[in-house]
């Protein structure tokens, strides 16, 4: 089996129609580094109808406007030409006008820690998410999450409802995401999760009240393992047929199996397997697409659209032997693709474009409450992008079943830089020279700013939580 890998490359991304009437050709990824007239996925090139620049997002504020966040498990930023990646994934969305919000990174690398700071505008130190107990599926002791972006929008007269392919996400939060109404709907081999749940969404929606705002989040689940295979997305950027995986045959890739083949192939075969698994990546990605347009579209028949903030974002990334370190998946490490987060934009009265903002997803809520003309919350450390980017946004990895701090990193400033708690070891990645953080900055090149956020980062931490401590930074 892994000697037809060597075959196996995947095929160039199909051409699809950019969905501008001034534009019926369409155009690469690669394009929308060098001006193409639209990325193809929905976002428009800054240097045609949208703005590229850097600073504070300006995001046009609509009263009392509903919110409607796809914030999907295991998205990488690269999944998006918006931001750099190689496959077009929005096809259907490029009529809309997209907002692309560069420099959003996650509080942490996995469901619980990432999706906890979303929800309630406080990094890991504060909601006190910090693991999971992997074997009994149980959460961080239970620990008290606090107010949620639901509560607050609940209290704010908004009908909220969640639904979620991920079974472990209420045992993760506590059972306090604060939603009005939950809906789980597992992972269903041959079919896409992010199209069960938009379908589900939508059914929810239309029998709510029209004369009171909503908020729906729908976090689907399509580029986690395992994968899916629906056929509407099957043979869009790999052909079926040279895949490797024999769990392919029942609809489904399992993660275990691709472990695998890394383990067991030579430097050529996993080269080549790296490539065929990122297209079938993709793939899933391509899922949303479907799903989200069709949402939108029972949102323009219910009349809803035209006063909806329409955002597509995610909890952290994955690794997919991207250094070709054969680390596939998330949770062990503070690598770019881990924790660089997508954030798309779209709304009522905003344009296309580009703005580079460093920002934590604690801060991505806020936002979004100042983009729909609601209240803040208060007394959160998450602030509103609208009024300033961060210089240094946070992350931190902590121990599966122990909570115990293993990692640390700032992102800002052009670099990322990671410190191990139990060691000496610092690595920096040079985010100029490659947006996903394949290129390295030798430690004696490391600003001191850089060293001060981390150690200001440990500091708080230890400071919050007693039975945490990074003694490496200091």
């Amino acid at each position: 089996m892994l000697a037809l890998l060597l075959a196996c490359h995947a095929p160039p991304p199909p051409d699809f129609t950019s969905g501008r009437e001034d534009d019926a050709s369409s155009t690469s990824g690669d394009e929308s580094d060098s001006g193409g007239d639209d990325t193809g996925d929905g976002t428009t090139d800054p240097d045609s109808e949208g703005e590229d620049y850097e600073g504070p997002p300006r995001i046009e504020e609509t009263e009392r406007a509903n919110l409607l966040v796809i914030h999907t498990d295991t998205l990488r930023k690269q999944s998006f030409t918006a931001f750099g990646g190689e496959f077009q994934t929005l096809p259907r969305l490029a009529d809309r006008k997209w907002l692309a919000v560069d420099g959003v990174v996650g509080s942490g690398n996995w469901t619980g820690i990432s999706t906890a700071s979303f929800l309630t505008a406080n990094p890991p130190h504060i909601h006190d998410v910090r693991y999971v107990d992997l074997h009994t599926g149980r959460g961080n002791r239970n620990v008290p999450v606090g107010a949620t972006l639901a509560d607050h929008l609940r209290e704010e007269g908004y009908q909220t409802l969640l639904v979620t392919g991920n079974s472990l996400l209420e045992v993760e939060l506590s059972g306090q995401t604060g939603f009005g109404e939950l809906v789980q709907l597992p992972t269903v081999a041959g079919q896409s999760n992010a199209v069960a749940l938009a379908d589900r969404a939508a059914t929810s929606i239309s029998r709510m009240d029209r004369d009171e705002p909503f908020f729906v989040m729908v976090q689907a689940m399509d580029p986690h393992f395992p994968y899916a295979i629906a056929p509407e997305e099957s043979g869009a950027f790999v052909d079926p047929a040279r895949l490797p995986f024999d769990s392919n045959r029942d609809g489904l890739v399992e993660q275990g199996e691709v472990d695998q083949l890394f383990l067991s192939g030579s430097d050529a075969e996993r080269a080549a397997l790296t490539e065929l698994l990122q297209a079938l990546y993709a793939e899933r990605a391509l899922a949303l697409d479907r799903a989200v347009s069709d949402l939108l579209d029972e949102l323009d028949a219910l009349g809803e659209l035209e006063n909806t903030v329409v955002v597509l974002t995610s909890d952290h990334g994955e690794s997919l032997n991207d250094r070709g370190d054969q680390q596939i998946g998330h949770g062990w490490n503070l690598h770019p693709e881990l924790i660089q987060l997508p954030l798309l934009i779209s709304g009522p009265g905003n344009g296309a474009g580009h703005v580079t903002c460093t920002g934590e997803n604690a801060d991505v809520g806020p936002t979004l409450l100042r983009a729909i003309g609601a209240a803040p919350m208060a007394g959160v450390e998450g602030a509103a992008l609208q009024d300033d980017c961060r210089e240094w946004a946070r992350s931190a990895w902590y121990a599966d079943n122990t909570g115990e701090a293993m990692q640390v990193a700032v992102s800002g400033n052009g670099i990322q830089v990671v410190a191990n708690c139990t060691d000496s070891m610092f690595t920096a990645y040079d985010l100029m020279a490659d947006p996903f953080g394949r290129v390295t900055v030798p430690s004696n090149e490391i600003p001191d700013h850089a060293y001060e956020a981390l150690a200001g980062l440990a500091g708080a931490m230890e400071q919050r939580l007693p039975d945490v401590s990074c003694p490496a930074i200091w």
